[in-house]
């Protein structure tokens, strides 16, 4: 499973914990030499909380992808 997530504590969108779009690696893009989720953040967080003054540039978001060379999943995240 590769795709976008955010890790989101906030009580204004009634919402805390992690928000994830899992997608299998057969329905996701090649990207170079890895494997990724058609699903960029935006799309995410607006599929979530809809109309909201909230930018998802707020929150501290990540991205899990394939790597095809070594066979390994790799997990990017903000700190």
């Amino acid at each position: 499973m590769v795709g976008p997530f955010f890790y989101i504590k906030d009580k204004s969108l009634g919402y805390q914990g992690i928000l994830f779009e899992a997608v299998p690696e057969a329905s996701s893009e090649v990207y170079a030499d890895h494997i990724t989720s058609p699903f960029g953040h935006a799309d995410l967080f607006d599929w979530k909380f809809g109309e909201t003054s909230a930018d998802y540039f707020e929150y501290p978001r990540g991205r899990v992808v394939y790597d095809c060379k070594r066979n390994l999943h790799l997990i990017y995240s903000d700190k």
